[in-house]
């Protein structure tokens, strides 16, 4: 995989926040197109998601009761163009040795310029540098080009599935080993 020269990944600041939410929103709007249904992808608030990104760079990024680590990738102009977290897998969060990233967004305009995979990589490398080496990640089944992307980087499915919300549709685990 190819890594732009200008990929720099760093901790957010809550100044981020509106870069954040629209990074990730536009991330759903096309990727998700086809997927989901137009009216939810239509329906997405960058200003409401600004305020909850300022709120979670704040308080802390937290889901299912455990906190992540959040991270954001800037481009040459310095704008934030990608945005992971990261921390204990949620479904075995007493286990220190596993880990899930939580989230990877990447602004359609950089798609294949290498900032995903300038995330991802930090997020293997902080995971395991403090001890959780078993990963693991969710993506939405119909998500060919993110699943692609990942086994690229050496992610393998396995055979679990969940429901991605009240969408009707779900969600494949990928796992691996660093």
């Amino acid at each position: 995989m190819r890594v732009d020269a200008e990929v720099v990944v760093r901790s957010p600041e809550i100044a981020d926040a509106e870069q954040i939410a629209r990074t990730k929103n536009d991330s759903w709007r096309v990727g998700y197109r086809g997927l989901l249904p137009d009216s939810v992808l239509d329906a997405l608030d960058d200003a409401r998601s600004t305020m909850q990104w300022a709120q979670w760079l704040r308080d802390g990024y937290e889901n299912a009761g455990q906190r992540s680590e959040v991270r954001v990738t800037t481009d040459a102009a310095r704008q934030v163009v990608g945005v992971s977290a990261f921390g204990a897998d949620r479904d075995l969060p007493d286990d220190a040795g596993r880990g899930e990233l939580w989230v990877l967004y990447v602004a359609p305009s950089h798609w294949g310029r290498g900032f995903g995979y300038g995330l991802l990589l930090d997020a293997e490398e902080a995971l395991a540098a403090i001890g959780r080496r078993d990963l693991a990640l969710w993506v939405l089944e119909g998500n060919d080009r993110a699943r692609r992307f990942y086994e690229r980087a050496g992610w393998r499915v396995d055979d679990a599935m969940k429901p991605f919300g009240d969408s009707g549709l779900c969600e494949v685990r990928y796992r691996k080993q660093v």
